[in-house]
């Protein structure tokens, strides 16, 4: 068991330094998709169920948002997804006529997903 140390463990090179983008580039798309209206973060947790200090936590670039919740972010907000985009090198001029079909289809798989999550509890 480890101790409670504070430590912070970091990728195999030592180096955080990709979290960090990835996580301010998110925050920057949100707070651009959402004009950094009073209740963004209310509208981030009806969108993705995240508690609050988890979303305020991406607001500030502290971290960023995994999994389920990216999915759902960039289902719902165009700037996230273009900046998926963005940081994994992708054209965004051959995905553009698609972005609404991947986005339809990555929301059914979460519908599925959250299915057999009901039913394992």
């Amino acid at each position: 068991m480890l101790p409670k140390t504070g430590r912070i463990f970091r990728n195999g090179s030592g180096d955080n330094a990709p979290r960090l983008v990835y996580a301010r580039a998110v925050s920057e798309a949100l707070k651009k998709g959402s004009r950094s209206t009073p209740h963004m973060t209310k509208k981030i947790r009806q969108w993705t169920g995240a508690g609050e200090r988890t979303i305020k936590n991406w607001l500030e670039g502290t971290c960023g948002p995994r999994g389920e919740h990216l999915l759902l972010l960039a289902y719902y907000s165009d700037e996230v997804f273009e900046t998926i985009l963005t940081l994994t090198e992708r054209d965004r001029n051959i995905a553009r006529p698609k972005l609404r079909v991947i986005c339809d289809e990555m929301t059914k798989s979460l519908r599925v997903f959250r299915n057999l999550m009901d039913q394992e509890l």
